[in-house]
């Protein structure tokens, strides 16, 4: 009995890892971002506790399910029979539409009828020569492999997005600290959302001390890249594709709510990460079924501070490497709705003036406002947290800090562009003249490629003598 026992959890845990193993890979197919092979080892476990209940389940109701020479000849069969047709059941009535008893109905007929067709087929001469992968020393192999999988898969590196591009060798030749790049691309943040530009509200006490530190264009202008893609996607991208191929470590974030397109920011990236897209982990079936029965809350991920979380433990991993890297960060936007975190919601509002007044009909302009300046000084917040993590990394200094923004739309005002670098470009500059982000962004990317001269580009007139 122990030992039957013991085969059915085996065998259930296999064919659920293996199922597990299976659809990690169709998941990593159809979702175009890095491959990490650490999330198998974050996964496995709960497939095979998961396959050891349906394969327990299998042990209790195989008396009378099936004949009684079936199970003395060939347990390992009638079991797998089981515990497939157990895990078909599970997923066919939690992913079809319908009332549950209804779902539970047409599970429970399927399995009727899938049973009674798995015995009159494994019962031929060909269903009995199969019955050896389901013995119990193919189980236990079997669950070593998976074992083993899991811990080589721990080990394993990051591997680049198949968007990323060849990486060049970078010579280290030529500087004993090089020079990195942040861009952080503010989705519909306008110049008159910012106190550094005249706003009557502190919105952005650290952009503000960036912008002292650094250099302030009062006039940035679009410059139409092409017409069926975003300007700004394209720029980063493209510096992204550049500087891998000089041999810069590069990777992405985003947070969803903005104007780019998923697809083209991930060309030049070896790893891009979308917080607002459901994580590869929970796209995967026993993940999903997790979240259903302990009522797991998924986490409003669409929040700078998350997106400067998951930077921070980007730079951290890139300390010890000594190359130089390029990192995007591209936040929400600051636009209706306005649901900024509780922490910012009340900074601005007038007093006498709720939050609620701005999701009324008609909305009250004076908290919408205020509601917009909260979430601004979240994402200030946020930049604060990272100029502080990349203080603590030895990183500020030789970092360059870009600060632009994406319009929501081709109406909207003058955009922000502020950029800091204290050991190459003059602190306090305003520059006044019209100025493009594609020029800056083109100019920093051949200059940090070095296949151009920052004295011959947009940059000479701000550049430290």
């Amino acid at each position: 009995m122990l030992r039957r026992l013991l085969h059915a959890l085996a065998l259930g845990a296999v064919l659920a890892g293996l199922a597990g193993a299976i659809e990690l890979c169709i998941t990593w197919i159809r979702y175009p971002h890095h491959l990490d092979p650490g999330i198998w080892t974050a996964i496995l476990p709960s497939y095979l506790f998961a396959g050891s209940i349906l394969g327990w389940c299998s042990f209790v109701v195989s008396p009378a399910l099936t004949r009684k020479t079936d199970r003395s000849h060939h347990p390992g069969l009638q079991l797998a029979i089981l515990i497939l047709i157990g895990g078909a059941c599970v997923v066919l009535s939690l992913n079809t539409s319908g009332e549950p008893s209804v779902r539970l109905g047409i599970a429970a007929v399927c399995a009727i009828l899938a049973h009674q067709a798995l015995r009159l087929i494994f019962r031929t001469a060909l269903g009995w020569s199969i019955a050896t992968l389901f013995s119990p020393l193919t189980a236990f192999v079997g669950l070593i492999i998976l074992l083993f999988s899991s811990l080589l898969a721990w080990q394993l590196p990051t591997i680049p997005s198949p968007h990323a591009g060849h990486q060049g060798a970078y010579d280290s030749s030529n500087s004993a600290s090089p020079t990195n790049l942040i861009v952080l691309n503010l989705s519909g943040i306008q110049q008159d959302f910012l106190s550094c530009y005249g706003y009557f509200r502190n919105t952005s006490p650290c952009i503000d001390q960036l912008a002292q530190e650094g250099v302030l264009f009062l006039n940035e202008t679009r410059t139409p890249i092409s017409k069926d893609s975003k300007p700004a996607t394209t720029l980063i991208s493209n510096t992204a594709k550049l500087l891998r191929e000089s041999g810069w470590e590069t990777s992405g974030i985003s947070i969803g709510d903005s104007p780019l397109n998923l697809e083209e920011s991930l060309h030049g990236f070896a790893q891009f990460t979308d917080l607002s897209q459901i994580s590869l982990r929970r796209r995967l079936f026993i993940p999903q079924l997790q979240a259903k029965l302990l009522s797991w809350k998924n986490p409003d991920r669409n929040r700078p501070q998350n997106a400067m979380d998951h930077a921070v433990s980007w730079l951290k991993a890139q300390s010890n490497k000594g190359k130089p890297f390029f990192l995007s960060i591209q936040l929400g936007s600051a636009a209706p709705p306005h649901k900024p975190t509780a922490s910012t919601q009340d900074h601005f509002l007038p007093e006498g003036i709720l939050a609620e007044e701005a999701f009324g009909n008609p909305p009250n302009p004076v908290a919408v406002r205020a509601l917009r300046d909260a979430e601004v000084l979240e994402i200030d917040y946020a930049i604060c947290f990272l100029v502080e993590s990349l203080s603590k990394l030895d990183f500020l200094e030789n970092t360059i800090l870009v600060l632009c923004a994406s319009p929501l739309n081709p109406k909207a005002r003058a955009m922000p562009l502020i950029l800091r670098c204290p050991s190459e470009f003059t602190a306090g500059s305003r520059i006044s003249e019209a100025t493009s982000l594609e020029g800056v962004l083109t100019s920093l990317a051949g200059w940090l490629a070095g296949q151009s001269e920052v004295g011959n580009n947009a940059l000479s007139s701000i550049r430290r003598s």
